[in-house]
């Protein structure tokens, strides 16, 4: 499966980024995670996260922080970009799977006592209290177990001093930023991203920088964020970081053009 993602390199980014997101990676795992105690197996999953954002930064040609990635694995409802970690869905998928079948193995296995965890469900308990203080009320539905994971780690990435990852985070949590990363990218329909487009949704969405500071051609410094270095304009882009349809106009529409000459990373 690691050799299919590697040649997602082969077409627009666009179309690689959806059919990674939607198509490859943990949509072809979830049954193996429902159905084994892989939470178990960390260091696997670990190697196979890993290479999965590493395909995500040569298709799109960006380069993701710890926390920058940490959101980009959120799914799409809690801002980030729906690039989930096989890390953070083993213990929700096993769980939830464990739950939802207790009444058929009460069916077939009537002399088990289901009340009492045992073998690789208690140990999968033991692993989630390890790390979170509660547990859903719905315990044979996945999201539900997914859902606490995912706004303890939004909670993290709330918990910050800097007034524009604050204002991105909870914008990035609106119902519409995340359309654009939900339509087919068709070009035909107009749905197609350009690589820069993409590459600036994807950075305005998790913050990851693809830009070097430079001057603009009003004399003052654009900095890494692609905002002019003042703390009200910075405020003021932040309350509109996200927008569901072109994400590369509306913010620093007026200073776009001397990024273009000089400001992307080289690749």
């Amino acid at each position: 499966m690691l050799d299919n993602i590697e040649n997602l390199e082969l077409i627009e980014p666009h179309q690689a980024f959806f059919t990674l997101k939607n198509c490859l990676s943990i949509p072809k795992l979830i049954y193996l995670l429902r159905s084994a105690p892989y939470f178990k197996c960390k260091e696997e999953l670990e190697v196979f996260d890993t290479a999965i954002k590493t395909n995500m930064e040569k298709i799109c040609n960006v380069s993701f922080g710890e926390e920058n990635w940490s959101q980009a694995s959120l799914p799409i409802r809690h801002a980030g970009m729906g690039l989930r970690s096989t890390s953070d869905l083993s213990l929700p998928c096993f769980l939830s799977s464990s739950h939802a079948c207790k009444g058929l193995i009460y069916c077939l296995l009537s002399s088990l006592n289901l009340e009492t965890p045992y073998g690789d469900v208690s140990d999968a308990i033991d692993d989630w209290s390890k790390h979170h203080d509660s547990s859903p009320l719905e315990k044979g539905i996945q999201a539900a177990w997914d859902d606490v994971t995912c706004r303890d780690t939004l909670n993290s990435l709330l918990n910050t001093n800097n007034p524009w990852n604050h204002c991105r985070l909870l914008a990035a949590q609106e119902s519409h930023t995340g359309a654009w990363s939900e339509a087919f990218p068709i070009a035909s329909v107009g749905n197609l991203l350009t690589p820069d487009e993409l590459r600036i949704a994807i950075a305005l969405q998790t913050d990851a920088k693809i830009f070097q500071s430079t001057k603009c051609h009003c004399g003052k410094i654009v900095d890494e964020l692609v905002l002019l270095a003042s703390p009200v304009l910075k405020m003021q882009a932040a309350s509109q970081a996200i927008q569901p349809s072109t994400p590369s106009q509306d913010v620093i529409d007026p200073h776009w053009s001397p990024l273009y000459l000089g400001a992307f990373r080289p690749d």
